[in-house]
Formats: C-alpha cells, sequence, structure tokens
C-alpha cells in the first residue's frame, strides 16, 4: 500500500531561528491575499506530495537492510533479539509499491546481524559461536550455499570469507565464487600471525618477521620481504599499529617524545615516506579529498589532508570529524554531536563552499545522479526530517517532515525509519515514480 504524506508545511532543516511574524497592519491583507488564492487554485489539481510512504509490519528486534539497488529493501526476523539456534526469516519488498516478492527462512546457530545486497546476491550473516555467511538469490529469496566465517568484500568477481574456527590454531582466509560458493583458493594462517586486507591485497606477517603481500583475487604472491614490525605493546595495545591505504603499507613506529608512521609502497616493499601520524590513535583513508591525497583522522585535531607521495600535510582543521568524497564534490561532517553539521568543502585548503545542514543519517554512497537522501530525528517531537542533498551544487532540498519516527537509515533512493511499536516505514521520493 501506498500512503501519501500529504503538503509539507515546515521550515528548512537546519533553521532554529523563530517563525517570522508579519507586522500587526499588514498581516489581515496576507490572509485576505491568501483566501483568494486559494478560492482560485480550488478548481485546480491538487499539490503532489514530495514523498510517499511504505509501512512495513516489523518487531522491535528485527533488522531492516536498505538495499543498495533501486528496487528493494528486506527485512530480517527474528534478528537482534533472537540468540541461539532457531529458524529466520529474511522477507523482500517491492519499493515503492509494497508488495512482497519472496519470503526465505533458514535456520541459523545465531541471529542474523547484518545483509548486503550485490549483483543479484543477498549475504547474510549469522552471528554465533561461529559466524556464518549465507548467500541467497535476490530475485528468488532461494540459498544459493551458505559457509562458516565473517563476510568480507563482495565487490570484485568473489566474495572474501575469514574464518577463525574457535577450537583451531589457524585461521583460513578464502575467496569464493558469489553464485555457487565454490572455493576458489585459500590460505590458512597460524592464528598469532597479523593478517590485513583490502579490495586488491592482503598482507600477512610472519612470525619470522617476513611480510607476504598476495593479491586478493588469485591468492597470488606478489612479493615477500622483510619490513620492521610496529613498535607496539601487543599486552597493552590491540591496535595491530598497521594499515592499508591507497597502495600503502602504514606501520606505527616510535620517536623520542613522537609517534611516527613509516609508509612502505604495498608491491614492492621499499620506505615511501615518514610523518607525524599516530597509528595507534588516528586513522588513514584515502575515500575523501581528491586524488593524490589521504586524510588522516581520529584524534582531538580534528582532520588534515596529507599528500599521498610525501606525506606532508597540506591543510588542517579542529571542526571536521570525517571527510568524504562525493563524485567530483567533497563533504565534512562537524565534530559535534548528531545531528552532525554536514557542508562542502573546497579540498585544495578546506574551505567552507556550502552548508548542507544538520543530518543525523547519510548513506555510504550517493546514488547515480550524485545526490545523497538524509535523514533528521528531533527526539523531543519524533518527527524526522528527509531531503535530498546535492553536494555539487551545494543544495539541499527538503522533501518532507514525517512524525512518529526515529532510527533512521538512508539509502541510494529511500529513507526508513523506526515507528512506534516496531513497524518499519519507507519513504520513497515522489520525483522517482515521475523519471
Amino acid at each position: 500500500m501506498v500512503i501519501d504524506l500529504g503538503e509539507v508545511r515546515e521550515a528548512p532543516v537546519g533553521d532554529d531561528r523563530p517563525p517570522w511574524r508579519a507586522p500587526p497592519r499588514r498581516r489581515a491583507v496576507r490572509v485576505a491575499a491568501a483566501l483568494v488564492v486559494a478560492l482560485l487554485a480550488a478548481g485546480a489539481a491538487p499539490v503532489r506530495p514530495a514523498l510517499v510512504m511504505l509501512n512495513i509490519p516489523a518487531a522491535t528486534g528485527d533488522r531492516f537492510v536498505v538495499s543498495d539497488s533501486i528496487d528493494s529493501v528486506y527485512l530480517l526476523s527474528p534478528s537482534v533479539d533472537a540468540l541461539g539456534q532457531g529458524e529466520r526469516e529474511i522477507v523482500k519488498y517491492r519499493v515503492p509499491a509494497g508488495q512482497e516478492v519472496w519470503r526465505a527462512r533458514v535456520s541459523t546457530a545465531g541471529p542474523l546481524r547484518t545483509a548486503v545486497a550485490e549483483r543479484g546476491i543477498l549475504y547474510a550473516l549469522a552471528e554465533a559461536y561461529e559466524p556464518e555467511t549465507i548467500a541467497l538469490d535476490a530475485g528468488t529469496g532461494n540459498v544459493l550455499w551458505r559457509r562458516a566465517g565473517w563476510l568480507g568484500d563482495t565487490s570484485a568477481e568473489q566474495v572474501f570469507l575469514s574464518h577463525d574456527p574457535r577450537d583451531d590454531e589457524t585461521s583460513l582466509y578464502m575467496a569464493v565464487d558469489p553464485r555457487t560458493g565454490a572455493e576458489r583458493w585459500s590460505l590458512a594462517v597460524p592464528r598469532e600471525e597479523m593478517v590485513l586486507h583490502n579490495r586488491d591485497r592482503m598482507v600477512r606477517w610472519r612470525n619470522d618477521g617476513t611480510v607476504e603481500v598476495r593479491d586478493l583475487r588469485t591468492g597470488g604472491l606478489v612479493i615477500r620481504g622483510q619490513v620492521p614490525p610496529p613498535e607496539i605493546d601487543p599486552l597493552v595495545d590491540s591496535n595491530p599499529g598497521v594499515q592499508l591505504s591507497q597502495g600503502l603499507l602504514l606501520v606505527a613506529g616510535r620517536q623520542p617524545n613522537q609517534e611516527i608512521t613509516t609508509a612502505y609502497h604495498l608491491d614492492r616493499l621499499q620506505p615511501a615516506w615518514q610523518a607525524d601520524i599516530d597509528l595507534m590513535n588516528e586513522f588513514v583513508t584515502d575515500e575523501c579529498a581528491s586524488g593524490g591525497t589521504m586524510c588522516v583522522g581520529g584524534s582531538r585535531l580534528g582532520m588534515r589532508v596529507i599528500d599521498r607521495t610525501t606525506g606532508r600535510t597540506l591543510w588542517t582543521s579542529d571542526r571536521w570529524s570525517w571527510l568524504w568524497r562525493v563524485g567530483a564534490a567533497v563533504i565534512a561532517f562537524g565534530q559535534d554531536s548528531e545531528p552532525r553539521r554536514v557542508v562542502v568543502i573546497n579540498p585544495v585548503d578546506g574551505r567552507e563552499v556550502a552548508d548542507l545542514g544538520r543530518w543525523g543519517t547519510l548513506p555510504l554512497m550517493a546514488n547515480p545522479k550524485g545526490r545523497l537522501y538524509a535523514a533528521r530525528t528531533d527526539p523531543g517531537t519524533g518527527r524526522s526530517w528527509i531531503a535530498e542533498l546535492d553536494p555539487v551544487a551545494g543544495t539541499t532540498h527538503v522533501l518532507g517532515v514525517v512524525p512518529d519516527s526515529f532510527a533512521c537509515e538512508a539509502g541510494q533512493i529511500v529513507v526508513a525509519c523506526r515507528r512506534v511499536g516496531g513497524a518499519v516505514a519507507v519513504w520513497y521520493p515522489r520525483r522517482k515514480l515521475d523519471e
């Protein structure tokens, strides 16, 4: 069932100023003019709301998954509150009409913690004594395969899994076929050794100090060499002191009165640069700013952008907690608590370009047009603002304000929120129906 939300008559998000009031002498004139306009428009077509709503019955412990695809959402039931062995249900709904596409039942040893849809397959992770990954056909709901292990990268032509058997001294890393689950390659590693991976590479630090770099798609050895281990206290620090980012292997080190990081070219294991980065308390990412740069965050200093080739700091700002590249634009998230301030910045110097408002929920990626759907909930009233953000244009378009909602989740084309009683509502932009 599709329900119209009605015409939105609210102030823009982020505008906390009191509503403007007309002077007393002009107010009567304004009211009369408004009545004339209303009478003239009485015979016209009604204003079409910017959003349509789909209500999905759900319990409090169910988990809702907003798919990256353009036409579906999933409900995992029961999920969070259901521990131990039992039968779980996954239901797929078509957006925006709301019809149920399929309903699948799977028996698992623990709750379904999460799921992700990728290229026609839904991967669900059941977390128990030993986690299990279950792959279902996104079109039919049929179970394709299930394997013990944590779900890793699914974006390549294979699925990467990692498994730490509780009764074994080795960890198993493997790549499997997305449709069949057939093993393409695997590597058993003693559990005390360190293993890191990203979308392209897997790094193994052997007990003899040897570092192996392997191709994540084939499992083949790229290079083997010696790299000084990170300078950490394993009895105190749970952080491994090593990160992978943009073709670099970053290793924590120390100098007198200063924490440093040494960067090595990943496929050559040769030193590239050193910088005053504290990997025990900071993170390095290339999912921000512009090409040839990297971002360092996690400390009280906010965010800084460094040159990927030299490690030199290009600029720093204590206003932002995270930077994120969206197509040709870069957006920054404020240091304040949610809803955080979201702005478009100039990646060259960090200067603010446009203010997009305050938002508590943003998706992990933009839609094909480079826009983002966002939500902001007012805990005092239970109302949620839903808007479309265009970082390139630097604009925010409020689509609607919905009552009795919380715990919103934004996807590429929809925004889903919890409703009082546990139900889930999905809001879909009306404009998408007219395209």
